[in-house]
């Protein structure tokens, strides 16, 4: 068989009316394997041709309504198929502990409809894997949900990004300049703004720059595709070691730099304090601007020490290391394609009393011809820079701006 599932594309379709346990025990004997290599090798019963499709990036489940899915060009589109909360509790659960409690013989455990968790997985036939949000029908009396985003199997180009949109190469071509001089970097935006495929294109450029170098990447659940190796560290399937825990060890490594996939909560207190220590670091953070990216993070710090009286020496602390801060928003056309574009990059530059002073590097202003918001360089900027920015610009040898940054 050329492929895995081959025979249950074509010979054999699961109803959403079926019983799952019984769906995937017919589905066995039919491909002639267990139910759990199946499982392991990310069989989705009614929604498989949707997860195994190469053209679809999300699938949105909600509450036995029909299901969306959003393509890799970002537009949405509802679909016939839906799944009941039993279905939905049963691939969650299955896809879960596959490769944990059942591969150690102890079964799955009740489903507990106030269950919600975060998964990532890699199965061979998907690509890249997936990774999913659930979230347990004692949440909702309308039934269980799950969010499932398909994952890239290579890593995410940057040079790709400036051909779709998302940001100008001039733009492109100044973060990298900031990332050769070691200035931290926020990436803020809201859901599905692109932050984390932003990242990924930076960290990979990163990589591409300095080989062999010591990179520290931190997730939630493993995400970002690596043109190279680096340390991982990833928080447990079962939440027991969390994001704050493995911050607060990454600083002892030797660290060249350190990339912590999405800053949440007290983790972020150890983004700041390896500020202080010379680690520069990457990192994402839901926010609605890019001062607010700044601002959210020296926030998010507060649930480390929950003394807010802090919160104007974590902006200090920002200000004092001129971080870099790049702000996505998500956009959709008039076609449905929905994408995430670069709408500013900040240079934090000073405090006025909570508030942070920044120096927009490139903003966006509207478009005489067209009409429309574009994303411009602000040339006033150059002269504005923090003396820590000027310094290991020269240090590193940059020239700032880049020629492309007028273009």
């Amino acid at each position: 068989m050329s492929n895995f599932f081959e025979a249950l594309g074509k010979n054999y379709f699961v109803r959403p009316e079926e019983d799952p346990e019984t769906a995937l025990n017919k589905a066995a004997a039919i491909l002639g394997h267990p139910p759990l290599e199946l499982i392991k090798r990310g069989w989705a019963g009614p929604i498989h041709q949707l997860m195994h499709h190469p053209a679809v990036r999300d699938i949105i489940i909600q509450h036995s309504n029909n299901i969306w899915i959003r393509d890799s060009a970002g537009k949405k589109t509802q679909t016939p198929t839906y799944l009941n909360s039993k279905w939905v509790d049963f691939l969650a659960y299955q896809w879960r502990y596959a490769n944990l409690n059942q591969s150690q013989g102890r079964g799955i455990p009740e489903v507990s409809p106030l269950a919600n968790f975060r998964h990532t997985l890699f199965f061979p036939e998907v690509g890249g894997g997936i990774r999913f949000q659930y979230v347990g029908h004692g949440f909702s009396a309308l039934g269980s949900s799950i969010y499932i985003r398909r994952l890239p199997a290579q890593p995410f180009e940057l040079s790709q990004m400036v051909k779709n949109g998302t940001l100008p190469k001039g733009a492109a071509d100044c973060l990298l300049s900031f990332i050769r001089a070691r200035s931290p970097i926020i990436i803020s935006g809201q859901t599905g703004s692109g932050k984390t495929t932003l990242l990924g294109a930076l960290v990979n450029e990163l990589q591409n720059m300095y080989d062999p170098m010591n990179l520290l990447v931190v997730e939630k659940s493993h995400e970002l595709p690596l043109v190279k190796p680096a340390y991982r560290w990833e928080q447990d399937a079962e939440g027991l070691i969390g994001l704050e825990h493995l911050a607060a060890n990454a600083t002892q490594m030797g660290l060249e730099w350190l990339v912590l996939g999405e800053s949440t909560g007290p983790e972020a207190y150890y983004v700041l304090k390896a500020f202080t220590q010379g680690v520069p670091v990457m990192t994402t953070l839901h926010a609605t601007s890019a001062t607010g990216g700044i601002t959210g993070l020296a926030m998010l710090a507060l649930e480390h020490v929950r003394d807010a009286a802090l919160l104007p020496s974590f902006l200090k602390t920002l200000a004092s290391e001129s971080v870099i801060s790049v702000h996505l928003e998500q956009t959709e056309r008039a076609d449905g394609v929905v994408m995430g574009q670069v709408t500013g990059i900040e240079e934090m530059i000073d405090t006025a009393g909570i508030k942070p002073v920044v120096n927009p590097i490139w903003h966006r202003k509207r478009d005489d011809k067209t009409g429309s918001p574009k994303l411009v360089f602000n040339q006033g900027s150059v002269v504005q820079l923090s003396p820590t920015t000027k310094f290991r610009l020269q240090l590193s040898g940059q020239e700032f701006p880049p020629k492309s940054a007028y273009a």
